[in-house]
């Protein structure tokens, strides 16, 4: 639609108060995107803005409406084994948790569900936090 009105993608951020690498993300599909640049987006060019997300491919879509089985990482059990092992006698990054995880476990554990376990023990007194080295970020020890 830009191209059609032979808009440089400058031309039509500028338009709609985005940066020209907003832009350029959503029409690559590199990125995702939210509602509002979309909006903004389709406001910019004159349209609504489920007409700018037609798209020429077929795209296959869900006819089961059944509710997929997750496999769960099981953070919560695996973090407590870690927390029960002489690992956190010294202390350690989430980032180090989650790596030893995978070697002792063989299962990739998410950072941000690990570090919400790891503060749940540290409130129920099992671990102690303590500042890092680098600003804002924490190590987790046994107490």
């Amino acid at each position: 639609m830009r191209e059609k009105l032979n808009w440089s993608q400058k031309h039509l951020a500028d338009i709609a108060n985005l940066e020209q690498n907003q832009v350029q993300r959503v029409e690559n599909a590199k990125n995702t995107t939210s509602l509002a640049i979309l909006t903004a987006i389709a406001k910019a060019l004159g349209k609504q803005p489920y007409e700018i997300l037609k798209v020429d491919r077929h795209v296959k879509v869900n006819t089961s409406f059944e509710v997929p089985k997750r496999k769960s990482p099981k953070t919560t059990s695996i973090v407590l084994e870690i927390s029960k092992s002489n690992f956190l006698n010294s202390p350690k990054r989430v980032m180090e948790i989650v790596k030893y995880a995978k070697e002792k476990f063989g299962t990739n554990i998410p950072s941000s569900a690990t570090s919400a376990t790891l503060k749940r023990l540290v409130d129920e007194k099992v671990l102690k936090r303590l500042p890092d080295k680098i600003s804002g970020r924490y190590c987790y020890q046994k107490r």
